[in-house]
């Protein structure tokens, strides 16, 4: 089933690899149709963001391209919902002569970034608040 897995772990490893992966996709397309809401005042561009975010990069992995696009198309937040995918193929990454799997990335790149994003949609709102209450009614 997970032989041909680049990582030597156990089931209850990868179920709970697959959970964690689960969990931060879901947080980053949270995170980023939070800002997006707060940025455009607009619920319908916030329902869009983590629609867009999640299953358009799967549709553009259909058709062949550019080696270098494909890589950057593996560690796009799409993968993290779907990480069984990722635990399962070989996803290797060079970076200053070290090789690292998708997973390292994702799981590192991903939480980050959500954590990133709270300042900033925090201040966007704050902002907007402030005017509302400044202009008057």
């Amino acid at each position: 089933m997970g032989w041909e897995s680049f990582y030597n772990i156990t089931f209850l490893q990868e179920y709970l690899l697959i959970a964690v992966g689960g969990y931060v996709g879901c947080l980053f397309a949270d995170s980023l149709a939070m800002l997006a809401s707060a940025k455009t005042k607009s619920a319908v561009i916030a329902v869009l963001v983590p629609c867009a975010v999640i299953f358009i990069p799967p549709l553009l992995n259909i058709t062949p391209m550019v080696p270098a696009v494909e890589k950057l198309i593996g560690i796009l937040p799409h993968q993290l919902v779907q990480i069984y995918s990722v635990i399962n193929g070989l996803y290797i990454y060079q970076a200053a002569g070290r090789y690292t799997g998708a997973v390292e990335i994702l799981l590192v790149l991903y939480p980050v970034l959500c954590i990133a994003l709270l300042p900033a949609t925090y201040m966007i709102f704050r902002r907007g608040e402030e005017k509302s209450f400044a202009s008057p009614r």
